[in-house]
């Protein structure tokens, strides 16, 4: 046998010894290694797994409870919501300077919610011009006290600044009252009071123009501010055109019923020469008047400063509407309006009654402080409405008697 050979059958021989040689067998893992495994995979997703129980169980509640996961958040939410919309009710209020009624929403969201801190700001801010206890009015060194630390705290509050200028318009210092407003209404230029407020001083300062921009600026803020709407109509209502008074006037009217809103609306009637109509306003003004109703005192703005200008004795007459007189309190009201009844009176004819209030305007205006106002107002309504000659006369005595109260 060659090498050849016997190389070649030890190679077979090999060969068959390693195919019948036991396979290894791969390790057995242990039972814990398993468990260590799924462990691991859970470890890995189990952001995503708690997710999918939580919404399971979110779903199982709602519909075997009626129970709904996130009404506690939604509670929160309309908490906030609620209690915000009394605090801008308080922010509302003080732009009307009813100080009272700002507190009183100034509180009310804060017992909504006690975390509301513009609300609780709110609430010292609706403070600053209420009177000491036992005070009927208030003193400016201690309004000015006041302003002055919240100012230190708080120097770029718009509301601040509104107070701010609100004091300046009682001490009748306009040109400073002017500036505190513009920067109020650069910290808020939404804010519609601020536009209100300087409508009303471009308007005693006689210019006319400025102010209907004002107010209707205001208005387009807030259609619902009844303020600017019955300034823009008194604002019309003395430049001459009587049917755009009437509209913003009537406007204000429908949202409050306040006394100045009738008045003024009772005027433009009577330039209108609808005597009727002006009458019937009016006599609702009477009725406020002389009710002696504490429910009425909000619409007689009893503690609020009122200001109505001279009427135009002319077509383009811009000078003297620009004299005006302001007053405050309901005893003052009743004058105005006892005179102005008179002359509704005397334009429908009803002389009688004309008499009547006209005497009673008299005897109520001890001070002879409307006297020159109503002589305005007669020779007014003599250009603009040209009373028939029965009205006319009585008008004429009514007028030389107002002078000779005058002497």
């Amino acid at each position: 046998m060659s090498q050849e050979e016997i190389v070649e059958r030890i190679s077979k021989l090999e060969a068959q010894l390693q195919a019948l040689s036991p396979k290894e067998q791969e390790p057995v893992k242990h039972p814990i290694e398993k468990v260590r495994t799924v462990a691991k995979f859970f470890l890995s997703y189990w952001t995503l797994f708690s997710f999918l129980f939580a919404l399971v169980v979110m779903v199982y509640v709602k519909y075997t409870f009626d129970i709904d996961y996130f009404e506690n958040y939604r509670s929160v939410s309309e908490i906030r919501s609620l209690s915000d919309f009394h605090r801008k009710m308080g922010d509302e209020f003080i732009g009307k300077t009813e100080w009272q009624a700002a507190e009183d929403a100034y509180q009310q969201a804060l017992d909504i919610d006690k975390n509301n801190i513009q609300a609780a700001y709110g609430l010292v801010k609706s403070q600053v011009f209420q009177p000491l206890e036992g005070q009927k009015h208030y003193f400016p060194e201690v309004v000015n006290t006041r302003l002055n630390y919240l100012m230190d705290f708080f120097p770029n509050d718009y509301l601040l600044s509104y107070l701010r200028a609100t004091y300046y318009v009682d001490k009748n210092d306009l040109a400073e009252a002017r500036q505190w407003f513009e920067k109020s209404m650069k910290e808020n230029p939404d804010y519609s009071w601020n536009h209100v407020a300087l409508g009303y001083i471009l308007q005693q300062e006689g210019n006319f123009q400025g102010a209907l921009e004002s107010f209707h600026k205001a208005v387009k803020l807030d259609p619902e501010n009844e303020v600017a709407s019955g300034n823009l109509g008194f604002a019309y209502l003395y430049t001459g055109d009587f049917k755009e008074a009437i509209k913003y006037l009537q406007i204000a009217s429908d949202i409050s019923p306040r006394f100045s809103n009738y008045f003024g609306i009772a005027d433009a009637h009577v330039y209108s020469k609808d005597f009727a109509t002006a009458l019937a306003y009016r006599e609702v003004n009477l009725k406020q008047a002389v009710a002696n109703d504490p429910a009425m005192e909000r619409f007689l703005g009893v503690n609020s400063l009122w200001m109505y200008n001279y009427m135009p004795l002319h077509p383009g007459d811009k000078e003297t509407i620009k004299q005006f007189i302001q007053d405050t309190g309901v005893e003052k009201q009743r004058i105005m309006v006892y005179f102005a009844v008179s002359f509704d009176y005397a334009l429908n004819k009803d002389f009688t009654k004309a008499d009547e209030m006209f005497k009673k305007g008299i005897d109520a205006d001890k001070d002879k402080a409307y006297r020159d106002f109503f002589i305005n107002r007669i020779n007014s309504m003599q250009a603009f409405v040209e009373p028939d000659a029965a009205t006319n006369e009585w008008l004429e005595a009514r007028k030389a008697e107002l002078s000779g109260a005058e002497q």
